[in-house]
């Protein structure tokens, strides 16, 4: 079940959501949207955004979590955990060192902001050097690096950023380390704007 709520609103409602569709809001200036789903450990959850008007086709867009953890199954709960995660609660399972997915910290909390402009950005992501380590025969002096290498990789390939084209929405996939909930927010900072947004995860619709 696909639970989506609205920022605006102090009374969570919870609206079952089957299936994986773009909702649209209009967003007015310094006003934010927000939209909520339940992550397994090591999930991939994939986030699109699209601002069809406005007079600055711009909007900041943030995705985050665990902001509550997986057993909050009301709105009344989800509400209490989203308070105390505001005051700096953490809800993740600490974790360090190799293996860690990109945009996640030491509390298991991912964490990614950014400014999305669909008149003057490029989200390209710069190509990956291709290397031959997984072929390459591991000798004393070289493993260590070599393992460096292969784990950077690794992560990189759980926060990918598919490349706009006009006319298409952001889009952008990010894995989670830590089961709960999960929020991506659209705020718009300089006028008011109509956006179409979507969470898709893994579990639902396959790993990317």
């Amino acid at each position: 079940m696909f639970a989506i709520m609205k920022s605006t609103v102090l009374a969570l409602c919870v609206i079952p959501f089957s299936n994986s569709m773009p909702l649209t809001y209009v967003v007015p200036r310094w006003n934010m949207e927000c939209m909520y789903d339940k992550l397994d450990t090591k999930e991939f959850v994939s986030i699109s955004i699209f601002i069809a008007h406005g007079s600055r086709l711009a909007a900041k867009i943030s995705l985050e979590g665990p902001v509550a953890p997986p057993e909050a199954n009301t709105a009344k709960e989800l509400n209490d955990y989203l308070t105390k995660y505001r005051t700096g609660k953490r809800y993740g399972i600490k974790t360090e060192g190799f293996g860690t997915p990109m945009d996640v910290d030491k509390t298991g909390t991912l964490k990614v902001e950014e400014e999305v402009d669909f008149e003057q950005g490029e989200y390209e992501r710069e190509e990956e050097e291709e290397d031959d380590d997984d072929d390459e025969a591991w000798d004393d002096d070289n493993k260590g690096k070599q393992f460096a290498r292969r784990i950077e990789k690794s992560k990189k390939k759980a926060s990918y950023v598919k490349p706009m084209r006009e006319g298409e929405p952001y889009e952008r996939t990010s894995q989670v380390s830590s089961p709960g909930w999960y929020r991506f927010c659209v705020q718009a900072n300089h006028d008011e704007i109509s956006v179409e947004i979507e969470m898709r995860k893994s579990s639902e619709l396959g790993e990317p």
